[in-house]
């Protein structure tokens, strides 16, 4: 049987049908191709337009923020002085508008001197409502660090340490470690109490490689978490906290977290920055 006819017919119907197919096939991915893209390209542009909205939403808001700041710290510090009750409203607007934003411990140790050297008979109520203010802040700033901080707390027996003098009280030490940085020791030693500021001075510690990391300051009620406070030498911040205050006892919060969610914002050094770069740059 001759078979050379039909293969000729078959390997025609081939040619035609591959002939049809190429441009179909060329068509069909243009077209699931344009549809990608055009998906793409919309997907791009509602993301641009939800983020220039949430953008003009925020600077709107900060404007807002910013003027009545502006005016409530313009009268605060005003050379004419108010009265206690307008000085501590113009405080507790600040605290709620602008304790994000820098520290608000010179504002809150300023009042605190004018209602001490004032006749008024309710200093007692100024007292307490500023420091009501103030716990208010550290409890928002405390939340807002939740997730990206590392905590312990330390109670001090006031009557012991007023026996052991000048050589001061050491707490319990405690190792902080932050988003895998290298372990920190972290050594507290109480030295003295002012009873009548509510006041703490502290020794603060960290040991390092070649040495120690010292330094003494004093911790009270208007000391805030997210103003700063001691910088370790990996770039996280230390702080430390008055919670409560008794005759009797006082208890400190010390709070660890990354420098980025500090109010203070520092230049960090440039082993830091080429480190960052590192940790961001893709590997090849």
């Amino acid at each position: 049987m001759d078979l050379k006819k039909p293969l000729k017919a078959l390997k025609r119907g081939l040619e035609s049908y591959q002939a049809f197919l190429t441009p179909l096939t060329v068509a069909i991915v243009g077209i699931v191709g344009s549809q990608v893209l055009s998906n793409r390209q919309g997907a791009d542009t509602n993301a641009r337009f939800y983020s220039e909205l949430m953008s003009r939403r925020d600077d709107a808001d900060n404007a807002v923020r910013k003027d009545m700041v502006s005016v409530v710290l313009a009268h605060f510090l005003d050379r004419i002085p108010a009265g206690l009750n307008e000085r501590a409203m113009q405080l507790e607007l600040l605290a709620s508008n602008a304790q994000s934003s820098f520290d608000l411990k010179p504002l809150f140790d300023e009042f605190v001197r004018e209602v001490s050297a004032s006749s008024d008979p309710r200093t007692e109520e100024y007292r307490t409502r500023i420091k009501r203010v103030a716990r208010s802040v550290v409890g928002l700033q405390l939340a807002a660090l939740e997730g990206h901080s590392e905590s312990f707390r330390r109670t001090i027996d006031l009557d012991e340490l007023t026996k052991v003098g000048l050589a001061g009280m050491e707490l319990d030490p405690e190792t902080i470690s932050l988003e895998g940085e290298t372990k920190s020791l972290v050594k507290i030693r109480v030295l003295s109490v002012d009873l009548q500021s509510e006041t703490l001075n502290i020794r603060f510690t960290v040991p390092t490689t070649k040495t120690e990391m010292r330094t003494v300051f004093d911790v009270g009620f208007y000391d805030f978490p997210s103003a700063g406070g001691i910088r370790l030498p990996n770039g996280t911040y230390c702080t430390v906290t008055l919670a409560a205050f008794s005759p009797a006892t006082a208890d400190i919060v010390v709070t660890c977290y990354p420098a980025a969610y500090s109010v203070i914002k520092d230049r960090p050094y440039f082993e830091e920055a080429v480190k960052q770069l590192r940790e961001v740059s893709p590997r090849r």
